[in-house]
């Protein structure tokens, strides 16, 4: 089998949604497929990506921003030769995967509509795997027509939350059709329960996640911890992660007199570590897709207070596995903050829960699980997808669309 990745990834040269790809390719590399990935240039090629070469992945750069070159050819109608290109690698591969850091990428990225019209003139099918919504974005109507355009013509729409899938057909307005579920890998090798030193004093409450405030919430979170009906309770927060937003939330920290009870350490690569010193997780997320770090922890055995965005309400069940605040709010944050303190007792069954319900959802080889899905594609039989709203015919119905 042929096998064409493109990444959509255009933030930073590596995160969390390039990981379910990654292990995509190298389950189909080991089994003797061959594998080109298109994404963007970056000065350094990111460490994942230098491996997968190693394994005879073919590497196919493209430019962040558009050129005055590329804008001119545009507006005349002419197609760029990286276009013809793009054409040539649809029509070398059996199958195509799009991998969406955000569900509208098709609108940003001019790329990916391009591809996608060579796969259709080709006849080859394509899978897209959405990373992420925003659930409460309004989109444009540029983004609608090219969203409903390109997921028409997918044999596969596969989405890491049902909630994102929902949230996409109402900002479409229209069906996805042939949408799916698909499990992403976690940074685990042990997913045995992590025994937990349990502080007498002040329990240590955890936020794994980018320093991005626009996205995850590290703000909404430091002004609820300040609310009175939780400040005045005992906790320590422990902030895990780096990104754009570090010094800010310091500065917030700081200036809600909180420096002495927010600890940040920075990126830990040790997961099973971080649990090992801290009894609860929080995600206070304005959107998401299905976090990575949530899905860990509870394999760790910690329950979770989190917002009720994107995948979050499938894993944290009030009462059953954490708490979940209603919305993505400094009042509705605190109250779930302050409710979830005031059980601590509760929360090693809390985390027993969660793990149990953590367990019964996580895909153990996701890479594996994946390259089933699209080899199944490119051989026009029945993909092993867990389809969220069941086609009359999904095969066919997949290659008609191509």
């Amino acid at each position: 089998m042929n096998l064409l990745i493109s990444s959509s990834m255009s933030g930073s040269p590596w995160g969390g949604s390039e990981c379910l790809w990654a292990a995509l390719a190298e389950s189909a590399l080991r089994r003797g497929h061959a594998v080109v990935f298109e994404g963007f240039r970056w000065p350094e090629t990111p460490a994942p990506i230098a491996e997968l070469r190693r394994l005879g992945l073919r590497y196919v750069t493209r430019p962040r921003r558009r050129s005055l070159l590329d804008r001119a050819l545009s507006r005349a109608g002419v197609p760029h030769p990286r276009h013809r290109a793009r054409t040539r690698l649809a029509r070398w591969a059996d199958v195509v995967l799009f991998s969406f850091g955000g569900t509208f990428d098709v609108a940003s990225d001019p790329g990916v509509a391009t591809l996608a019209r060579g796969c259709r003139a080709a006849a080859r099918p394509y899978v897209t795997v959405c990373q992420w919504n925003d659930d409460l974005a309004a989109v444009p109507a540029e983004c609608r027509d090219a969203g409903r355009e390109f997921f028409a013509h997918g044999a596969a729409t596969l989405f890491v939350a049902t909630r994102n899938w929902e949230s996409c057909e109402r900002q479409l307005a229209a069906r996805v059709p042939r949408a799916g579920l698909v499990g992403n890998p976690v940074n685990l090798r042990d997913v045995s329960a992590v025994p937990l030193a349990r502080r007498a004093d002040a329990p240590a409450l955890a936020v794994v996640a980018r320093l991005e405030a626009r996205a995850k919430g590290h703000d909404l979170l430091i002004a609820a911890l300040a609310r009175p009906e939780v400040r005045g309770l005992p906790w320590t927060l422990n902030v895990y992660g780096e990104g754009p937003d570090r010094d800010y939330l310091r500065d917030l920290a700081r200036l809600h007199g909180l420096a002495e009870r927010v600890c940040f350490h920075g990126h830990r690569g040790d997961v099973r570590g971080i649990w090992a010193d801290n009894e609860i997780l929080v995600l206070p997320s304005r959107s998401e897709g299905t976090p990575l770090s949530l899905v860990e922890a509870m394999l760790c055995g910690r329950p979770a207070v989190a917002t009720d965005v994107g995948g979050n309400a499938e894993y944290v069940r009030p009462g059953v596995s954490g708490y979940l605040a209603a919305g993505p709010t400094i009042p509705l944050l605190a109250d779930a903050l302050a409710r979830a303190l005031g059980e601590r007792s509760g929360w090693p069954a809390l985390g027993a829960a969660a793990r149990e319900l953590a367990l019964a959802r996580h895909t153990a080889a996701p890479g594996e699980a994946l390259l089933e899905i699209v080899a199944a594609i490119a051989a026009h039989a029945p993909p092993p997808i867990r389809w969220l709203r069941q086609d009359p015919n999904p095969v066919e119905t997949a290659h008609a669309a191509g």
